[in-house]
């Protein structure tokens, strides 16, 4: 197929690189209206701010949000890339010479009423705008600033971006630039700095951006393909049993209480629930005495909570007796730790795949909530290292953009298993502990190094990562991260998936879990 956007004549795009598979991937659910984005908020405190009249402050900083964001984009590739001819054979990345800052960028006004109700309802707004992928003249990504009128000194942070260009922990590689450039602009705080004029602002809202290389994907980072014997066993499933055979052997998962074939709204909900560092440092405490992880613990967690306020057996013919019932539960694996050579934290782009978990509902009745975190990390740590092979199936589906939307669209309706038209009932997505890299070097150096003591620097209170509802992927999504110790989730479903009561009391009990096993060190089922 030929590309479906070609450039004017007098416009010479200059190519970065091919897709790669699991990029295309990405392309592709969004084509369908199966994904939007990822999205990562992160609350910047300064005392300055709040000597600014508030009708001021929007333009007072625009010029320092301008400056930080020209040097982020400088700095990681992806930020200039957009995607070509997404629907040819070769679809790829080409480079944005230049950037208008004023149309990827807008301010809201948080009220503060109930803060997390009011970053639920912009989390979710947010879900809903995709971008656009046949345009090679706008970024892949945008922000919100957001002003919040009881707390001043306060800047939240939203950056919204395609799951094309970056996994979950890229959040980390644009904040952590982010910050670091907000405090080398620290200076236009001041009080004595002018006030900008309309010209001023639109001058620096332009970004002349020089082409540079795009970082290779993973798979030219890793070995994925598995080893021969793997292969036959890896494959052979799909290729060999039909899928009304895998649907009547396979164990019934809960996926949800709504087909995604009924639904007409693709819209995510979000709700939020977070730990006190109190809490979370007892939680984390408690794990490493019973050789777990936070990881797992969340794992046990949604066990707990989903048996209890989720799964049911709503005259569906497809389920055989509760017993056989179980829950699937994926898990993101970040391969950055073992490409060759090592991944940074700050680099910007894809580099995950997947671990699935199938527990029996029945089981919950009957182990203790470490058991079952322990039994996970074990099982967890046996899969990992062909976890990866994952990716490699990705190069089966085909070239041509018809096979790739005949194989996505077409799973909605393969996937039998449950009557749902979902491959799993939950992910956990959590990206672990935040570790801003700015502090640990200003930790190394000396304040004449730095040239700022602490106290004049932008301050952290907590970050917040996000991603939509995907449509044929897990009924609801855990998304986890901890800055510090202040531990925080945003948990998204697709709208009618789940009834917002069912979904009010699963984030509930979650939150109970974990703060009686804080609290308590281990708890049973039957006492919840």
């Amino acid at each position: 197929m030929s590309c479906e956007s070609p450039p004017p004549p007098n416009v010479q795009l200059r190519v970065l690189r091919p897709l790669s598979p699991l990029e295309r991937y990405y392309t592709i659910r969004q084509a369908l209206n199966y994904y939007t984005n990822i999205t990562s908020y992160v609350r910047y405190t300064h005392t300055k701010l709040s000597s600014i009249p508030f009708a001021n402050v929007r333009t007072k900083i625009t010029p320092i949000l301008y400056r930080t964001l020209r040097a982020l984009v400088l700095a990681h590739p992806a930020l200039s890339a957009a995607f070509f001819c997404i629907k040819s054979n070769s679809p790829k990345f080409v480079h944005i010479p230049m950037i208008d800052l004023s149309s990827i960028v807008t301010f809201v006004t948080m009220n503060n009423e109930s803060e997390d109700q009011e970053l639920e309802r912009l989390l979710e707004a947010q879900h809903e705008i995709g971008f656009r992928q046949d345009n090679f003249n706008i970024p892949l990504w945008r922000v919100v600033f957001v002003l919040n009128k009881a707390r001043r000194n306060e800047l939240g942070v939203l950056f919204v971006y395609h799951h094309g260009i970056g996994d979950g922990q890229s959040s980390y590689a644009l904040h952590n630039l982010f910050y670091k450039f907000l405090n080398e602009n620290l200076d236009l705080l001041d009080s004595n700095t002018p006030i900008p004029d309309d010209h001023t602002l639109r001058k620096e809202a332009i970004i002349q951006v020089p082409i540079k290389p795009l970082p290779q994907p993973i798979n030219e980072r890793i070995l994925l393909r598995p080893p021969l014997h793997k292969i036959v066993p890896l494959v052979a499933p799909h290729l060999i049993i039909p899928s009304f055979v895998q649907a009547v052997t396979d164990n019934k998962y809960w996926a949800g209480d709504i087909p995604s074939r009924s639904l007409n709204s693709y819209r995510t909900k979000v709700k939020i629930f977070a730990l006190t560092k109190d809490e979370f440092q007892k939680l984390y405490g408690y794990a490493k005495n019973e050789g777990s992880t936070i990881q797992a613990a969340l794992y046990a967690a949604v066990l707990f909570s989903a048996t209890k306020h989720l799964v049911t057996v709503i005259n569906n013919s497809k389920f055989r007796k509760k017993s056989t019932l179980s829950l699937r539960i994926p898990t993101p694996i970040s391969l950055r730790p073992i490409a060759d050579p090592p991944i940074s934290p700050n680099e910007f782009g894809i580099y995950i795949t997947e671990f699935t978990a199938n527990p029996l509902v029945r089981r919950v009745h009957k182990t203790g909530f470490w058991n079952i975190a322990r039994d996970w990390r074990t099982d967890f740590l046996k899969s990992k290292p062909e976890a990866m092979h994952k990716i490699w199936l990705l190069k089966f589906v085909g070239e041509r953009y018809e096979e790739w939307i005949k194989w996505l669209k077409g799973r909605r309706f393969a996937i039998e298993n449950d009557g749902m038209g979902r491959n799993a009932s939950g992910e956990i997505s959590n990206l672990g502990r935040w570790i801003v890299t700015d502090d640990e070097e200003h930790e190394k150096s000396s304040e004449t190094d730095v040239g700022m003591r602490k106290e004049e620097k932008w301050g952290i209170t907590d970050m917040t990562f996000s991603q939509c509802a995907y449509v044929i992927g897990s009924a609801f999504n855990l998304n986890v991260v901890t800055y510090g110790d202040n531990f925080r989730c945003a948990v998204t479903y697709q709208e009618g998936a789940i009834s917002d009561y069912k979904m009010e009391k699963f984030v509930s009990g979650l939150t109970d879990i974990l703060k009686c096993v804080a609290e308590k060190g281990d708890v049973k089922f039957g006492e919840l």
